[in-house]
């Protein structure tokens, strides 16, 4: 084995440190807004991506333009 190389476990160590999380659900990290405020911005943020899932200019629109 070479000097420099890490052994194989180790590389598969770290290869599990590096795989991407996807979540399933809304994640909020922080928000000041009122409770039923945020309920409708990620309801809207939801329905925007699996409606638009191919397009993010539309998606983009969808969601800035103003809910009446």
């Amino acid at each position: 084995m070479a000097e420099g190389a890490p052994a194989e476990g180790e590389a598969q160590k770290a290869s599990e440190d590096t795989k991407k999380i996807v979540h399933t659900y809304p994640l909020v990290r922080h928000s000041d807004m009122p409770e039923d405020t945020k309920a409708e911005a990620i309801d809207l943020v939801v329905t925007a991506c699996e409606k638009f899932s191919s397009n993010n200019e539309v998606r983009k629109t969808y969601i800035s333009q103003p809910t009446i």
